[in-house]
């Protein structure tokens, strides 16, 4: 996991972004339960490779279109629900990542939130400037384009294109 325990990543800075998607949560679920499930819909992701799979406890790695390589593990894993997780590279502090999945109708609200290790060991009145004009933006962005993917990929009534939308200068 890293220096950190789960409680200070609770404790400290964090986003979310939602959206709904037009189909049932168990398809949903279905979708980003895959083995190499970003390879299908993850704009940056060049490759999702298994180390092990599924359910708690798994482990695969997802290198970017940049070369960087991030180790994800999950450390929760609740059928139809969603997951928690640990990514980062290898031997480093980690960021923490939940994807919830709830029902409404026949659609599927899905939530990703992320609590990044950076600034984690800065007090939040110093990090607090750096965090809501940087950082918040940019994983906003990341993940936006991450749900996008998902939604487009997901649902038959969209024109799927893995490289819709391309560019951040973090992952690219």
């Amino acid at each position: 996991m890293g220096k950190y325990e789960l409680s200070d990543y609770k404790a400290h800075w964090s986003i979310s972004v939602k959206k709904t998607i037009a189909v049932h949560k168990n398809k949903l679920w279905h979708i980003i339960s895959k083995p190499s499930n970003l390879e299908l819909f993850h704009a940056y992701c060049k490759e999702n490779k298994i180390v092990k799979w599924p359910g708690k406890g798994s482990v695969d790695l997802l290198t970017y279109d940049n070369g960087t390589t991030y180790k994800r593990e999950f450390i929760e894993w609740t059928e139809n629900n969603g997951y928690a997780l640990f990514i980062g590279t290898e031997n480093k502090p980690k960021s923490y990542v939940k994807w919830e999945l709830v029902s409404i109708n026949e659609c599927t609200e899905i939530k990703i939130s992320v609590a990044p290790y950076f600034m984690m060991n800065i007090p939040k009145i110093i990090s607090f400037l750096p965090f809501k004009i940087y950082i918040e933006p940019m994983l906003k962005k990341y993940l936006r384009v991450v749900l996008n993917g998902l939604n487009d990929y997901a649902d038959p009534k969209q024109s799927y294109k893995k490289n819709r939308f391309k560019y951040h200068p973090w992952f690219c």
